[in-house]
């Protein structure tokens, strides 16, 4: 009998051990899984009005988008001006790639770990139509890792980013480097375009200088003439390569035109409207530019800088 009652003892004990190690496994799975979120937030790009950013880049002071139908401004203080498309369409194409893949952190207590505090991490809000904030995130540390690439035989690089929604304390590892996407300056958000036309479309650029030193270049069939004379074909080449796509990010806010310009060049030809670059001199080769393809924002050259990129002389042709 006492053998037996031994054995029903230890077969007891062993329930018990087990249906204690069963719940207790179902409340930590049971936490972690309450914890880690599969999705931070949902978001449609559509319904998207204004989005918000705190960078660290401009000591947490507020970048304000705003969207006007299909156009989005930019807003740093008493500046608003047109912002760079492109750049928010990646911004917002990023957010909607914000997954967790790992939960990093379950509390404040790591904050700092990994930039996360109000005063180390970049903010971000995002705002639909009708004033619905979708999205309030906080971003802080990147790291990254260099991986080979099985098909192309060149190394690539993978990022991680670490990152809080606002109110919460659970700290997520998502993929991408969306502190470096984001931590960015105010000027880096503007529209920065001088120029934007293709080489082969053009065929007249008039060069007005002062005391009458100006010229005019004109493509006829495949040759570029000034006065009747052939230029030499790498210069203007070269020319073109530089001009057809040009931006320039040192902008000059507070200047005011009060005088017409010292310098234009009027670009013509195929497939687009004429283009003209105004510049402005100031003291010690000092100049301001203005593109009547961004005529909000004025630009701020040296003489070896922009200026001497797009005012040549006609000797530069011969």
């Amino acid at each position: 009998m006492s053998k037996k009652l031994d054995n029903r003892i230890l077969f007891s004990v062993l329930v018990l051990l087990v249906a204690v190690f069963l719940v207790a496994r179902f409340l930590k799975t049971g936490k972690t899984e309450k914890s880690f979120k599969t999705e931070l937030f949902t978001l449609d790009t559509a319904d998207v009005s204004t989005i918000l950013i705190y960078p660290k880049a401009e000591n947490l002071e507020e970048i304000r988008f705003s969207r006007d139908g299909i156009n989005w401004t930019v807003t740093k203080g008493e500046i608003t001006t047109d912002a760079e498309e492109n750049s928010v369409k990646s911004l917002l194409a990023q957010l909607m790639e914000v997954k967790p893949k790992r939960l990093a952190a379950r509390s404040k207590d790591k904050w700092e770990e990994f930039q996360l505090t109000d005063s180390l991490a970049t903010r971000i809000k995002v705002i639909e139509k009708g004033g619905k904030e979708t999205i309030d995130l906080m971003i802080g540390k990147f790291t990254y890792q260099q991986s080979n690439n099985p098909y192309g035989g060149r190394g690539n690089v993978m990022g991680t980013t670490y990152v809080r929604l606002w109110d919460e304390e659970e700290v997520y590892a998502v993929d991408g480097f969306l502190t470096m996407s984001i931590n960015r300056e105010f000027n880096t958000w503007r529209d920065q375009r001088v120029v934007n036309t293709p080489k082969k479309d053009v065929t007249k650029l008039i060069f007005t200088y002062p005391a009458d030193s100006g010229f005019i270049a004109i493509k006829k069939d495949t040759l570029w003439m000034i006065n009747d004379n052939a230029v030499d074909s790498l210069a203007m080449d070269q020319f073109l390569s530089s001009l057809s796509y040009m931006n320039h990010s040192d902008f000059a806010d507070d200047f005011k035109p009060l005088l017409n310009p010292d310098f234009q060049l009027t670009i013509e030809g195929n497939n687009f409207s004429p283009l003209s670059i105004q510049a402005f001199m100031l003291p010690d080769d000092q100049y301001v530019l203005n593109s009547s393809l961004n005529p909000k924002s004025y630009f701020r050259s040296d003489i070896e800088g922009l200026f001497s990129r797009i005012y040549k002389p006609a000797s530069y042709f011969q």
